[in-house]
């Protein structure tokens, strides 16, 4: 019997039904958020509830279909949380920071409370990410992720399945020193390119280098002025925070505003190796989970053909040389740290460099969610995608090309 030759089961009517329902649930989010702005509060806040449960429930997988998942599909496995204490405790301090949110949100409609619902807003992202982690599942804790050979056992065969199809145990993390010190090569060069003659190159300062640097100094000076955004340049009121700090621990100049954007850039190199790293990770533990499959029909047809079907199966080239792991990652962070359009927006005091940071951290955190289903890397991933919003609003972009993404990968 040849391999190639067994036709793929159709897929269920009842993909479509759920795809249907997920672009249900996208529509009455949208209304939601058209309420809201409307000044209706309590209503959108219901119509965002409807959205959230119908997109749950359209986007939810069976547990008992999960395992089967290859690790490029561990977005839509159930992530596991901690027992204990610490499953009551993240919840409620997950629920405080809703809460904090929400009230923060209220606050900021009035100018004269904008300092308070600052606060209110950075109180519900640490009781957000302490909550967050707190759930998050550890390496030692029990559960159906990561149970190996001995939750096998327990589970008899349908636990041997699991095992062939769950994903495969973390690649090594740790750095040896050639690829560690081609890294820091790298970032020395990005600093280098980013803070030489700083402060006078590009020479002058422009219109909205000018903008924000009054708008900083204003921050500073009046403790009543926070404004979440700044229409005349187009900024939000965390990036102005950003350059009043540079303003008051650096230089009370256009250097001090300048080396904002210059440590986006450099950290963007950096999440691109990070994100070209767990990629490759991720690409590794997909090829081992390809052989696994092979490995699945030839359990069917015996012990024997599982053997040489297993032999047979040549190893994906990632398994077989970690130092695979740094060729792509180190080349996609010097590529980010000589490009021409990085370096310069690095250099002025404006928005649009910290685009690319935001973007490969997301696309680090999701990474990281698909091949091990962790819930913090879905909690960051989430916080880094907001951020990026935060600042510029071209990053709307990368949102959507994210949603086609995820539509391509349900209907695929």
């Amino acid at each position: 019997m040849d391999i190639h030759t067994v036709s793929p089961k159709k897929r269920p009517r009842r993909t479509l039904n759920r795809l249907a329902a997920a672009f249900l649930a996208l529509g009455i989010g949208g209304l939601a958020q058209a309420v809201f702005n409307r000044g209706s509060v309590w209503d959108g806040a219901l119509l965002y509830l409807v959205a959230i449960v119908i997109f749950t429930l359209a986007i939810g997988l069976d547990r008992r279909k999960s395992s089967f998942l290859p690790p490029c599909r561990g977005l839509f496995a159930p992530l596991g949380l901690s027992d204990g204490w610490r499953l009551p405790a993240g919840v409620w301090i997950l629920a405080a920071s809703v809460a904090t949110s929400f009230g923060g949100w209220l606050f900021f409609d009035d100018a004269d409370t904008l300092p308070f619902a600052w606060w209110l807003y950075a109180l519900s992202l640490f009781l957000f990410v302490a909550g967050t982690l707190l759930l998050t599942r550890g390496q030692g804790d029990k559960g159906t992720r990561g149970q190996g050979d001995k939750g096998a056992r327990r589970q008899g065969d349908k636990g041997i399945l699991r095992k062939k199809f769950s994903p495969s145990p973390p690649l090594p993390l740790s750095l040896s020193p050639l690829p560690l010190v081609s890294l820091s090569l790298i970032i020395l060069l990005a600093l280098l390119l980013r803070l030489w003659n700083l402060g006078d190159l590009p020479f002058g300062v422009w219109y909205d280098e000018a903008e924000a640097g009054l708008q900083a100094r204003r921050w500073l000076a009046d403790a009543a002025y926070k404004p979440a955004f700044y229409a005349p340049i187009n900024i939000s009121g965390l990036l102005i925070f950003l350059y009043s700090l540079g303003l008051r621990f650096i230089s009370d100049s256009v250097l001090g505003l300048r080396l904002v954007s210059a440590f986006f850039g450099v950290g963007g190199a950096l999440a691109a190796y990070l994100f070209g790293r767990e990629l490759e990770m991720a690409g590794g533990q997909v090829g081992r989970w390809e052989s696994g499959k092979v490995g699945k029909w030839a359990s069917e047809q015996g012990s024997k053909g599982d053997k040489e079907s297993e032999k047979s199966t040549p190893a994906h080239p990632l398994t077989r040389s970690p130092a695979h792991l740094h060729l792509f990652p180190l080349t996609l962070a010097f590529f980010v740290a000589v490009m021409r359009w990085d370096i310069n927006f690095s250099r002025i005091a404006m928005t649009g460099v910290d685009t690319p940071f935001f973007e490969f951290l997301t696309l680090f955190f999701l990474t990281r969610l698909l091949r091990r289903g962790k819930l913090r890397d879905a909690a960051f991933a989430g916080l880094t995608l907001g951020f990026g919003l935060s600042f510029y609003t071209a990053f709307r972009l990368f949102v959507l090309a994210l949603g086609i993404f995820a539509l391509l990968g349900v209907i695929i």
